[in-house]
């Protein structure tokens, strides 16, 4: 595994980080980079989505927890 993204989240799906501020788009990068950092696979679409709809404010801090807990469930379950 590299450890930095082949192309940039931002320009990967930049629909997803449209309407964020600069400073919103940088926080959620740099999560992303974090939890990847920490040995986790590269975050997929589904990760960006959810945290850009964190930063942007359409999910609360619970919604994204919730699915983050599903989302393990379901990567658990595969493996």
């Amino acid at each position: 595994m590299s450890a930095a993204p082949k192309t940039p989240f931002t320009e990967r799906w930049p629909e997803l980080f449209e309407g964020l501020s600069d400073r919103q788009a940088s926080a959620t990068v740099r999560a992303l980079a974090v939890t990847w950092a920490d040995g986790g696979d590269e975050p997929g679409y589904e990760d960006v989505k959810a945290l850009t709809d964190v930063s942007r404010g359409t999910w609360s801090h619970e919604d994204y927890w919730e699915w983050a807990r599903e989302r393990a469930r379901e990567l658990t379950a595969e493996r």
